[in-house]
C-alpha cells in the first residue's frame, strides 16, 4: 500500500536540523573559548571568550526550540490543515448475521428471523492472529468514504469512480483519504462477498504517514465476481472505522455503467 502527504516526516526533519545546528554552535563556541584562552592580550582574550559563550547560549536556545517543536509542532499544524477530500464519518450499516442467529429446532414455521439492529463489523479471529503492531491506534483518526473504481492514478485517486459494475473485470480498487493516524499501529481492510464470505483482506502495520491518501484492492478471476452487493470494511486495531459498498450486476462482459 502506498501513502503520501507526510507532515510527520517534515516535522522530524525540521527538529533534526535544529539539533544539528545546536551541536555545531556548541562546537564552534568551544573552539572560540579555547582559542581565546591562548591570547595574551587581555581585551582580545575577553572578547573571544565572550563570543564563545554567546555561541553556546545560542545553541541552548536552538535546542529548546527543537524540544518545543517535538511536542507542539504537529498539533498546531493540524489545527490549520486537514487533507482533502473532506472527511465524512457516516458509517454504513452492514448486514452481517452472526452464528448466534442460526434457527434452532424450537422455531416454528411461522417465525421470521428479522434483524432489528445490524451488528457492528468485527475482525475475525483468524485475521486477529496476524496482528503484529505494538502501538495503539489513535482514537481520533478519521477516514473518508471509500471510492471504488477499476483503475487508480499515480496520486492514489480513483479513475472514473462508481458503485455499480458489470462483469468482466478481475480487480477493484477502494481509495480513501485519512488523517491523524498513528505510525506503527494495526490497519485492516476486509472484502466481503454477497454470500458474506471474506474474499480478500489485508492487515498491516501502518507506515510512517499520519495523513494523506491510501487504497486497498481485491483481485479475483473474472468469473468469481458473482452478481450481488459487496462490502469493504476498514478497521484500526479491532475498531471498525468505515465501510463502503458496491454492486456487481448481471450482464455481458463489459465495463460497469
Amino acid at each position: 500500500m502506498d501513502l503520501n502527504l507526510d507532515i510527520h516526516t517534515t516535522v522530524v526533519l525540521f527538529i533534526g536540523l535544529l539539533i544539528v545546528l545546536g551541536i555545531f554552535l556548541i562546537w564552534r563556541g568551544g573552539k572560540i573559548i579555547q582559542y581565546g584562552a591562548t591570547v595574551t592580550y587581555g581585551e582580545k582574550r575577553r572578547s573571544f571568550i565572550q563570543r564563545g559563550w554567546l555561541s553556546v547560549l545560542w545553541a541552548l536556545l536552538v535546542v529548546m526550540i527543537a524540544l518545543a517543536a517535538s511536542q507542539y509542532a504537529e498539533p498546531i499544524i493540524y489545527t490549520f490543515y486537514i487533507p482533502s477530500p473532506t472527511i465524512t464519518l457516516t458509517p454504513t450499516i452492514t448486514q452481517t448475521p452472526t452464528l448466534t442467529l442460526t434457527p434452532t429446532l424450537t422455531l416454528t414455521p411461522t417465525l421470521t428471523l428479522t434483524l432489528a439492529i445490524s451488528p457492528t463489523p468485527e475482525v475475525p479471529a483468524n485475521i486477529l492472529s496476524e496482528f503484529r503492531a505494538e502501538r495503539t491506534p489513535n482514537p481520533d483518526a478519521v477516514f473518508s468514504p471509500l471510492s471504488f473504481s477499476l483503475e487508480m492514478d499515480e496520486n492514489l485517486q480513483s479513475v472514473a469512480p462508481k458503485t455499480t459494475f458489470a462483469p468482466g473485470f478481475d480487480e477493484i480498487f477502494a481509495t480513501f483519504s485519512f488523517d491523524s493516524m498513528t505510525p506503527g499501529s494495526q490497519w485492516t481492510a476486509i472484502w466481503v462477498s454477497p454470500s458474506q464470505d471474506i474474499i480478500c483482506y489485508e492487515t498491516l502495520v501502518w507506515e510512517e504517514f499520519t495523513g494523506g491518501y491510501g487504497f486497498t484492492q481485491c483481485q479475483l478471476p473474472a468469473q468469481d465476481w458473482v452478481t450481488g452487493e459487496y462490502d469493504v470494511q476498514i478497521f484500526l486495531g479491532t475498531r471498525w472505522i468505515t465501510s463502503g459498498k458496491f454492486l456487481v450486476e448481471e450482464g455481458d462482459d463489459s465495463e460497469g455503467q
